[in-house]
C-alpha cells in the first residue's frame, strides 16, 4: 500500500493465493518472522473490503516503548498531535505492562499523518516504532488477538 498523498510505502501489502491451503502454508511460514526492522504479521482480510479506501488502515501498532512505561495521559497526548484518537491503549498481559500499544483513528488520513509524524519519536529517550495494523479490524479486536496468542 502506498500513501495517496505522498506515494510512499505504508509498509504493508496484500497477497491473494490460488488456494486456501497455499495461503495457510504461507501464513504459517511468514507470520511473526523478522524482516529488516519489522516483524511480519500475516492475517486474513475481511472480504467486505471492496473499495481502495477501505484498504487504508486507521489503526497503529506502537512498540519499543520504554521499560515499564505506564503514563496513559502522556501516551494519549503524544498520539493526539494530529487529532485525538478514539482508542489509545498501552498493552498489559496478566497485569504486566508490555512494550507496545495500539492507537486507532476515525480516519485513515489521520492515522497516516500520525504514523509519519511519530515513527521514531523519542519518548523518554526511547525511539518508538509506529506501524500500521491490518485494515478494517478494530483496535480492541487486534489487542485481544495479540494478548491471546502465545
Amino acid at each position: 500500500m502506498r500513501s495517496e498523498k505522498t506515494g510512499e510505502s505504508k509498509g504493508y501489502g496484500f497477497i491473494e493465493y490460488v488456494t486456501k491451503e497455499v495461503a495457510l502454508q504461507a501464513k504459517s511460514v511468514l507470520d511473526g518472522r523478522e524482516l529488516r526492522d519489522s516483524v511480519l504479521v500475516c492475517d486474513w482480510l475481511d472480504p467486505g473490503h471492496v473499495t481502495f479506501a477501505s484498504l487504508h488502515s486507521t489503526c497503529l501498532y506502537v512498540d519499543r516503548l520504554p521499560k515499564d512505561y505506564r503514563d496513559m495521559g502522556e501516551f494519549r497526548r503524544v498520539f493526539s498531535k494530529v487529532t485525538n484518537p478514539p482508542y489509545c491503549q498501552i498493552a498489559m498481559r496478566n497485569g504486566a505492562l508490555q512494550d507496545w500499544g495500539l492507537v486507532e483513528f476515525n480516519d485513515a488520513d489521520d492515522a497516516e499523518e500520525t504514523q509519519a509524524t511519530l515513527n521514531n519519536y523519542k519518548l523518554r529517550g526511547h525511539s518508538i516504532r509506529v506501524q500500521y495494523c491490518i485494515p478494517g479490524v478494530r483496535a480492541i479486536n487486534i489487542y485481544m488477538k495479540i494478548l491471546n496468542d502465545p
